[in-house]
């Protein structure tokens, strides 16, 4: 078990398991300005490529529809400002995060066709009529 930075630094898998995703759960001990003591407040950090394998005791047929990526924060707090403020901070994060893999996955579709020998000859097609048309 992984508990702290040093441990993380050290740690390597030699396992033949598939990391899927990672689940995390930080408590913080926060003092407000209203209370006399510290109040822990807790967040709970969900990222996996698939949610099948959290989900092993469902029957098979069930796991089809919910094959999808998961990207999910919980935030348990007991002042609210903090946990809305905490909540928009996050929310920015995703929304950056989410555009990237768009912009991401338009790339690799624009790689993809300009890789490919149809697009190419497109190419020489289109220049060579472009040019046979400025001759006439």
């Amino acid at each position: 078990m992984v508990n702290s930075l040093e441990d993380f630094q050290a740690f390597h898998d030699n396992s033949q398991a598939k990391t899927v995703g990672i689940d995390i759960f930080m408590t913080y001990l926060v003092e407000f300005s209203n209370a006399t003591t510290p109040e822990k407040q807790d967040i709970r950090l969900e990222i996996f490529a698939d949610i099948r394998p959290r989900e092993f005791l469902r029957p098979i047929g069930r796991l089809e529809n919910n094959q999808r990526p998961l990207l999910k924060y919980t935030i348990y707090s007991t002042n609210v400002t903090w946990g809305e403020d905490l909540s928009n901070h996050l929310d920015r994060q995703y929304d950056q995060i989410i555009i990237r893999d768009k912009l991401a996955k338009v790339n690799n579709i624009l790689d993809k066709v300009a890789d490919s020998l149809v697009f190419g000859m497109f190419v020489s097609i289109l220049f060579s009529m472009l040019v046979l048309w400025g001759f006439f």
